[in-house]
């Protein structure tokens, strides 16, 4: 009963933090304001530790679709996921001055910026793929354009990538949908512009391959080859979960003897 009681704590908090930073992005939506940084991450990991607390949900993983937006956000997620925060850049000024080099440790791994210069190994990031969908902005504002939403079970199709069922009934409830998708569209794409050098160059920092470009003007094609990379990264973490577990019965048993 103390279990159950803890796990409905947890999840009533949980909820109820949620439920703030939801109360507080509204207000500023409202009054016209843009969301800072601190409340759209923050509602993201909201999110996550929603996901992965849920017992339901066996392999406790997730997808971001679309986020981060920012090289901000990036910075701000891997460190709330993984703990990892950029080093600060030297200043070339004080380093001149400097006559003594610091002593090796963890100091200088910092310093370094774990860059893989001078031997420091990469920083390894919380995320196990990132993809980045090289998309022309025509092929985009072909997207967004000719959705159409069935008005009865609000399903939304698109008239040339995904369209509706050849019925009649259904093409009379059809109606066009008129959201950001569209009216942001421009907007959105010219601020991702500017962003994208920035943080592609954050992703290609960390150890591997996290960063996986791809040509994503064919979405089928796009989308089978994420799944198999996807499956890959999933048999490989089930690969090693297992070998760890054996590794810990083998010295268990080891002890034992």
């Amino acid at each position: 009963e103390a279990d159950k009681a803890g796990e409905m704590n947890s999840a009533g908090d949980a909820l109820s933090e949620r439920a703030a930073l939801g109360a507080r992005a509204s207000r500023l939506l409202a009054a016209g304001k843009a969301v800072s940084e601190e409340i759209v991450v923050s509602l993201v990991l909201e999110a996550i530790r929603a996901v992965e607390g849920d017992v339901a949900h066996v392999n406790g993983g997730w997808i971001l679709d679309g986020y981060c937006n920012t090289r901000a956000q990036c910075l701000q997620l891997e460190k709330h996921l993984s703990g990892y925060v950029e080093p600060e850049p030297e200043d070339p000024k004080k380093a001149k001055k400097g006559k003594v080099a610091p002593a090796a440790g963890k100091g200088a791994a910092a310093a370094d910026g774990g860059d893989g210069a001078g031997g420091e190994q990469k920083p390894i990031s919380a995320l196990d793929v990132v993809f980045n969908l090289s998309i022309s902005d025509e092929m985009a504002s072909k997207r967004a354009h000719g959705r159409v939403r069935d008005s009865r079970d609000g399903n939304i199709y698109h008239l040339e990538f995904n369209p509706p069922p050849k019925d009649e009934a259904l093409n009379d409830c059809l109606v066009p949908v008129e959201d950001e998708k569209i009216t942001q569209l421009l907007p959105k794409l010219s601020a991702y512009a500017e962003e994208e050098p920035a943080i592609l160059q954050w992703f290609s920092n960390f150890e591997g391959e996290l960063l996986q470009t791809m040509e994503a003007e064919d979405a089928a094609v796009t989308a089978q080859a994420c799944e198999a990379l996807c499956t890959a990264i999933f048999d490989r973490k089930e690969a090693e979960a297992a070998a760890k577990k054996l590794a810990e019965e083998e010295a268990d048993l080891a002890l034992q003897e």
